[in-house]
């Protein structure tokens, strides 16, 4: 079942600071495509970028950190679609053997016939011939790599290619400790290719009626090491994310509001914003 992510009209025109009677005007008259359904006037990823014709210096991210399980994989899905829909054209790269970012954007039977990163690698393939969905490289405002949770050449190479490293973690010790190794590694690779390269916590998973939860975030801005590394966005616990997983689709393949949508919506935003992008919804994000 292929997914559907969709903005609605609304959404564009709180973005944009602009009425629904405006962004209704652009569609008409630049003739773009649009759908209803709920009540709702939506659109996807084209209609998106010709109403917000973003403007954003690429930027190329890897989710990395030395931990399974902590949302790595879920986090670069839903941050590569609700960016879609604000109009960045993004290209996402599966580094993980286990595949689940290609399965989560529906296109792993796509996948089973096209080459992979060792293809590449190995010089078997082209660049263009690896992606899905056909573009070139130079023209994406977003790369997103989603790393397997090891260290080695892969993760290093990839880290070495970003401008941005989202590290996210869960509330307990374990991933605590993989921010510790996430700190080592970063300055390793510092002092061996003398390459200074800006990594980010995310907090993942947070669940502010939990004393553990509101003690580890505590925790994190009293450590003055880790505190300037911590991105503004929280993303709590939901179970919008493995439902919707379970479907086949995204979070944003339904209008229902959610804490997920809402978190990954400010993620997205400030993400952004480091890109250069200004509208008046990242401005009350300051």
């Amino acid at each position: 079942m292929a997914i559907d992510p969709k903005i609605t009209a609304s959404e564009v025109a709180q973005h944009l600071g602009l009425t629904v009677q405006a962004i209704h005007k652009r569609i008409k008259v630049q003739g773009l495509k649009e759908k209803k359904g709920s009540n709702r006037v939506y659109f996807g990823h084209n209609t998106a970028r010709n109403i917000i014709n973003p403007k954003v210096n690429p930027i190329k991210i890897s989710t990395a950190v030395v931990k399974g399980g902590v949302g790595k994989t879920t986090i670069a899905e839903a941050l590569a679609v609700r960016a879609s829909l604000y109009g960045l054209k993004v290209l996402c790269v599966d580094l993980d053997q286990q595949a689940n970012l290609t399965k989560g954007l529906g296109m792993d039977q796509q996948a089973k016939t096209s080459a992979v990163m060792i293809d590449l690698v190995e010089g078997k393939a082209s660049l263009e011939e690896s992606i899905l969905l056909h573009d070139y490289i130079s023209k994406y405002d977003m790369v997103v790599f989603d790393c397997p949770p090891t260290l080695g050449s892969v993760v290093c190479s990839s880290m070495l290619a970003s401008d941005l490293v989202i590290a996210p973690i869960n509330p307990d010790v374990y991933s605590y400790d993989g921010i510790d190794i996430m700190d080592k590694e970063m300055k390793s690779i510092k002092a061996q290719f003398n390459k200074q390269v800006q990594w980010k916590i995310l907090l993942n998973k947070f669940d502010s009626k939990t004393i553990l939860s509101t003690s580890y975030i505590s925790d994190l801005i009293k450590d003055t090491k880790l505190s300037p590394k911590l991105l503004k966005s929280v993303i709590r616990t939901s179970q919008e994310f493995p439902n919707m997983k379970k479907r086949g689709k995204t979070i944003y393949d339904t209008f229902k509001k959610t804490t997920a949508k809402e978190d990954i919506d400010s993620l997205a935003l400030e993400i952004m914003a480091m890109m250069g992008h200004i509208t008046p919804s990242t401005l009350n994000k300051e």
